[in-house]
């Protein structure tokens, strides 16, 4: 069973909670953002599994990335 999208997302939520701290402080409304991001995939991993929710992930990834010109 692979990582779950929202273990990672968690884990990528703290560092920059961590670096926020370090640099001048936590935008407002980053953290509840944040936290209905997480809490969206892990209702996609509930409803359905991990590896769905980490391969919706990477395709919404991508279309973001083409969106802002950043994939090819």
């Amino acid at each position: 069973m692979s990582e779950k999208t929202s273990d990672r997302l968690l884990t990528a939520h703290g560092r920059m909670l961590e670096w926020c701290a370090a640099n001048g402080g936590v935008p407002a409304g980053y953290a509840e953002d944040a936290m209905a991001e997480i809490g969206f995939w892990a209702l996609v991993e509930q409803r359905t599994n991990a590896e769905f929710a980490a391969a919706m992930f990477a395709q919404w990834q991508q279309t973001q990335l083409a969106r802002e010109g950043g994939a090819g």
